[in-house]
């Protein structure tokens, strides 16, 4: 029994310890992720990325801290985090060379995006600062996309980068609405 209980304590800690150097996988070595800052959007830092093996565990943890998020208006507010990290994401994956997954990552922006917005209108938030930074995130995302587009142009995923402007030109539609 003992040697059971000893097992599961080592389990957990193991587990909690690579939990926990998840956060960290990833050195800040484009931490500001200073672009032509044309934009006065700074992108949060993006943590692990696709690329990374443990990724499906940030995923996991993101859709956990949704699902468990009750208050509509911090709801919307991790909307947009999410949204903002995945387009940061896509930066540091061009920066990488890996152009199809960063294109797959900023459709998956675009799309955590229009989730945000369809928050705020069903929510019918109407605070004027949050209004405001979603609108200045909305140009940052079409700012980075425009750039992956011209750096993936001779890419052979025509697909995804129609894909991503179609998503673009939805959520410049939905701002709009805003």
């Amino acid at each position: 029994m003992k040697g059971l209980k000893n097992f599961f304590i080592t389990l957990l800690l193991f587990l909690s310890f690579l939990l926990f150097s998840i956060s960290f996988a990833q050195l800040p070595e484009d931490a500001p992720n200073k672009l032509e800052q044309s934009v006065p959007y700074q992108l949060p830092y993006p943590g692990i990325l696709p690329d990374h093996p443990l990724y499906f565990l940030k995923k996991l943890k993101e859709n956990l801290a949704l699902w468990f998020t009750f208050d509509q208006q911090a709801k919307t507010e991790k909307l947009l985090l999410y949204s903002d990290k995945r387009t940061a994401m896509s930066q540091s994956l061009i920066k990488k060379g890996k152009v199809k997954l960063a294109l797959k990552t900023a459709v998956e922006a675009e799309k955590l995006f229009e989730k945000t917005i369809q928050e705020v209108k069903k929510n019918k938030i109407e605070d004027p600062e949050f209004i405001s930074r979603i609108k200045l995130s909305h140009e940052k995302h079409v700012e980075v996309a425009e750039k992956l587009i011209r750096d993936s142009r001779f890419d052979p995923n025509i697909d995804l980068i129609n894909d991503l402007n179609q998503a673009l030109d939805k959520n410049r539609s939905l701002v709009k609405e805003i």
